[in-house]
């Protein structure tokens, strides 16, 4: 048998990574959402894909909607990290997304398909893939709060949220904290 033989420590790659109840997924993404105007969204997403750059050999950068074309944050993560075209995207322009919104509650959920699908197909080009929400100034609306809560739902992606606490009182900020958890 087994006696005598030293085995490596930790999981074989046949082992999963929890057990039963303690079992976990592990997610190829992770959606970056600001509560609030003037966050540091844009710099927080830098300083991940940083990170992420470090450890991970195929990243991608997906945002699901932007002001317009060019997009600030997507023209620097491609320059600084060098990502070729087919691990970085977005799915819809501002303007372009709230028409097809206006139309009818199919045609939003035809467009929500869209985004989804589009982040799917950089995903799988990808061992990792930051998603940067929304950044408009109206940051702050329940709208697009929930714009990203449907986004990263969909996506399968867990939630940072990025509060800014500058000039904000305590309990301020815990209530932002609150509200972005729900």
């Amino acid at each position: 048998g087994d006696r005598g033989q030293r085995r490596a420590p930790g999981p074989t790659p046949a082992t999963p990574v929890g057990v039963g109840r303690y079992a976990r997924h592990v997610s190829r993404s992770v959606y970056l959402t600001a509560v609030g105007p003037s966050s540091g969204k844009s710099l927080v997403a830098l300083g991940l894909v940083e990170l992420l750059s470090r450890r991970v050999s195929r990243l991608g950068f997906f945002r699901p909607v932007i002001r317009s074309t060019p997009d600030n944050d997507i023209e620097l993560i491609r320059e600084r990290y060098q990502l070729p075209d087919d691990r970085i995207g977005h799915a819809y322009v501002a303007d372009e997304l709230r028409t097809l919104v206006s139309r009818s509650r199919d045609v939003a959920d035809a467009a929500m398909t869209h985004a989804v699908t589009a982040f799917m197909e950089l995903e799988s080009r990808c061992d990792m893939v930051v998603i940067e929400g929304t950044d408009f100034t109206e940051a702050s609306s329940p709208l697009e709060f929930d714009l990203n809560a449907r986004v990263a739902r969909h996506c399968g992606a867990p939630v940072l949220a990025v509060i800014n606490g500058h000039d904000h009182t305590v309990s301020e900020i815990l209530e932002r904290v609150r509200m972005s958890e729900e």
